[in-house]
């Protein structure tokens, strides 16, 4: 779906990526406002380890399908925020507690953007012609929330000092 999404969003008039002087790539969709800086490859890394995730869940977990949309939904999005938070449960004080909170915070918002992703391009099918806008639509809003969550992201580690 990443690729997808890159693929998608590069097609549409006025969307445009580009890759600042520290390397991150950036995304502006209104010529008038900030462009977004994306980590790309940090959605890319993280796309392919939910994914697997996902696959596991479904794939060892048969009875998945049987529990209502919402919780599955909810269990996806907090096996998502777990498995990004895998790196340790060290809770330092100050300055790392609080970067430890934002990026806590970080790894929901993907987690949350991940699954409505999947529901929104599901929900697509069965919007007949305009299917291509559909997941155009789809596609770029999740691109807007993954910048929306890195921004935020960033600005809550500039908090912390």
């Amino acid at each position: 779906m990443f690729e997808q999404y890159c693929a998608i969003c590069m097609t549409i008039t006025g969307f445009i990526f580009e890759t600042n002087e520290y390397g991150l790539q950036t995304f502006t969709y209104d010529p008038d406002l900030d462009a977004l800086q994306l980590p790309l490859d940090f959605m890319q890394a993280e796309a392919i380890a939910a994914n697997e995730l996902m696959e596991g869940i479904i794939n060892d977990y048969p009875q998945f399908y049987s529990l209502p949309e919402n919780i599955q939904n909810d269990i996806l999005v907090a096996a998502i925020y777990l498995n990004m938070q895998s790196g340790g449960a060290k809770k330092p004080e100050g300055y790392d507690a609080c970067v430890a909170a934002a990026k806590d915070d970080f790894a929901i918002s993907l987690g949350v953007s991940s699954v409505t992703l999947n529901a929104f391009l599901f929900g697509c099918g069965f919007t007949g012609p305009a299917v291509g806008l559909c997941i155009a639509s789809t596609f770029a809003t999740y691109g807007i929330s993954v910048g929306t969550a890195y921004w935020m992201y960033r600005r809550a580690v500039k908090r912390c000092g």
